[in-house]
């Protein structure tokens, strides 16, 4: 999957359905300093609002991310591109004890797994997919793996684009970076990631630090926007930014305030749903839960998931570990959730 080279600076490109989310850290030593960070729009390549969801073919997506890279104005020595949950999956695949320990080498159990896991997935292509896969859990009768299939023709993509650059990179799933940004304190206890983008809502389970399983809810936060557009009969990008200036403590009875909240607290509840699913599956709790993403930032979100979730939530802070310049400083306090995938990627290879 990659080719690595140590250097003093690593970017880190989170490709997103709506943007591309980029930043350039340097290390001195043991400081890790923000160089410089952008979000590039994808709609203003195909006509498209800030925030819609973008499907661009690859000659699009390369000039995009040539445009992304440039405009961080630095001289890196690796780049880290982050997988779209659109071209990824995540599932469970469960075989008994006797069946794996009768397998004779890698390749076969690699086959076996890839049968099941188009079994879990049915309409799925999987010659389509490099597949790769872990355990997660194991007992005398069963062993569970978590396989993580990636689209192949996209992946090949990113690697004939980076490869032009001479720059040494590596590739890997977006969400890998966010993990990265969860405290140190914390990643070894049983805890939940929750990536708030627009297009999608990622949650990450880790089980004692490792992680059994990546689910995705498709509609993401843009569900909220469209009912706000639909309701008030206003144009998306009005919607759009009534949602990332709303605060969750408003106490209005408007209508704005409800679409708001029934439409976050639908959300929540399909969390709420996968969570009951792995909490019966594991027989444990997951009571560290993080929000990360785009829209981790509207004011006191994590209050009303509380509320809802009926336990503690806490809001990333991707840019803990890394020194802002004061002239950087103002500007990524206001948006810095937005690049906790990306951060995260970067960190894990400067």
């Amino acid at each position: 999957m990659f080719s690595r080279e140590r250097k003093n600076v690593v970017i880190g490109v989170d490709i997103g359905t709506s943007s591309i989310r980029a930043v350039a850290i340097e290390r001195n030593n043991e400081l890790l300093t923000l160089q410089n960070y952008n979000e590039l729009y994808l709609g203003k390549y195909v006509g498209k609002e800030v925030g819609e969801y973008v499907n661009l073919s690859f000659s699009q997506l390369e000039i995009a991310l040539s445009d992304s890279i440039r405009e961080l104005k630095t001289d890196a020595g690796q780049v880290v591109l982050g997988i779209p949950s659109t071209m990824y999956i995540f599932k469970r695949v469960i075989l008994p004890s006797y069946v794996v320990k009768s397998i004779k080498d890698s390749s076969a159990l690699h086959n076996v797994v890839a049968l099941e896991f188009k079994k879990v997935v049915p309409g799925v292509e999987i010659l389509n997919y490099g597949i790769s896969f872990t355990t997660v859990q194991e007992d005398e009768n069963y062993i569970q793996y978590l396989v993580m299939a990636i689209k192949e023709d996209y992946a090949n993509m990113l690697r004939n684009f980076i490869s032009k650059t001479n720059k040494s990179f590596s590739i890997e799933p977006s969400i890998f970076g966010g993990i990265r940004t969860i405290p140190f304190e914390t990643i070894q206890d049983n805890a939940v990631l929750i990536n708030m983008e627009e297009n999608n809502i990622d949650l990450v389970f880790l089980n004692s630090g490792k992680m059994v399983g990546v689910e995705t809810i498709n509609t993401g936060m843009n569900k909220i926007v469209f009912n706000i557009k639909n309701s008030l009969l206003i144009h998306y990008s009005e919607a759009r930014k009534i949602l990332l200036d709303f605060d969750y403590k408003n106490t209005d009875n408007d209508n704005i305030s409800d679409i708001i909240k029934l439409s976050t607290i639908n959300s929540i509840n399909d969390m709420i749903n996968i969570f009951n699913n792995y909490e019966i599956s594991y027989n444990i709790k997951y009571n560290k839960i993080y929000i990360g993403g785009s829209f981790a930032s509207i004011k006191n979100i994590n209050l009303f998931y509380e509320k809802n979730f009926n336990r503690e939530i806490k809001i990333i802070d991707p840019f803990s570990r890394v020194f802002v310049p004061t002239v950087l400083e103002e500007m990524i306090k206001q948006n810095s959730n937005v690049f906790m995938n990306s951060l995260g990627l970067a960190i894990n290879n400067v």
